[in-house]
């Protein structure tokens, strides 16, 4: 074992070209590439397939589950299909070209998705789940301050957060031919008008919100600035850097409640 672990280490990330594996006992000690990382560990035979989309650096371990693993790999796929839509749009995505992107064959990634419908669906998928997360997630604030946090989560100012409004953003575009896009497509701002319609409904019942106030309306008229203001500071990140943004937002909180606001249903 010591032996196997010492010759892994040896290895350089050059000469592990993609997977080597060490033979020992049922196992195999294996030594992933991903850019210029290596990372091993030893693994029973169901998990090892898998092992080439592991995230950088990550260490493998003989523990995780094989829907773990599989899940593991199918994400850093669509992860390299968000990166691809962000640095050269929606057009440029092919399996071929992701394939590229991840330093790995066709072939490789049809082991996880059978065509670039189902991988652009998955990819969409995981773009609304993570967005939706990123609100669903807040948590622990009081008043309009809450809504304020789930609206504040949604501005794309980390990596994960761009490149996820990057990609759906560019699929709405997609959803105009295809019903099942659109129904995917529309999850998020599903996801996202049920908790901004349960948080104002609670900021109702303290009385900073009239009770007359239309709360379904008003999470509407939110999220149509939302997506308004996040996709502006996707196109035009120069003009809509953090601090706009910020002010922005605080003017859409501000103006929740107001008289003119729609005040009863449609």
């Amino acid at each position: 074992m010591e032996q196997a672990a010492k010759t892994a280490r040896s290895i350089s990330a050059r000469q592990a070209k993609c997977i080597h594996r060490l033979g020992i006992g049922i196992k195999t000690y294996v030594i992933v590439r991903m850019g210029n990382t290596v990372s091993y560990g030893i693994l029973p035979a169901t998990q090892r397939k898998h092992m080439l989309l592991f995230d950088d650096g990550q260490t493998v371990s003989a523990e995780m589950e094989p829907d773990q693993i599989l899940q593991n790999a199918r994400d850093r796929i669509a992860r390299a299909c968000w990166r691809l839509v962000a640095t050269q749009g929606i057009a440029a995505v092919s399996m071929r070209h992701i394939a590229t992107e991840m330093s790995l064959t066709t072939g490789f990634l049809t082991r996880y998705f059978k065509d670039k419908q189902s991988l652009l669906s998955y990819a969409l998928a995981t773009a609304s789940d993570t967005l939706a997360r990123k609100v669903e997630a807040v948590t622990g604030h009081h008043g309009q301050a809450q809504i304020h946090a789930m609206a504040q989560a949604l501005l794309p100012h980390d990596e994960t957060a761009r490149l996820a409004w990057h990609f759906w953003l560019a699929m709405g575009g997609m959803q105009v031919a295809d019903p099942e896009l659109a129904a995917m497509h529309q999850i998020f701002p599903d996801r996202l008008r049920r908790a901004l319609v349960a948080a104002m409904r609670q900021v109702q019942q303290t009385g900073q919100l009239p009770p007359e106030c239309y709360v379904a309306g008003e999470a509407d008229l939110l999220i149509a600035g939302l997506l308004g203001l996040c996709s502006q500071a996707i196109a035009a990140p120069a003009r809509f850097g953090e601090a706009k943004c910020q002010a922005l937002l605080t003017g859409l909180i501000l103006r929740i409640g107001a008289p003119s606001t729609p005040m009863e249903s449609r």
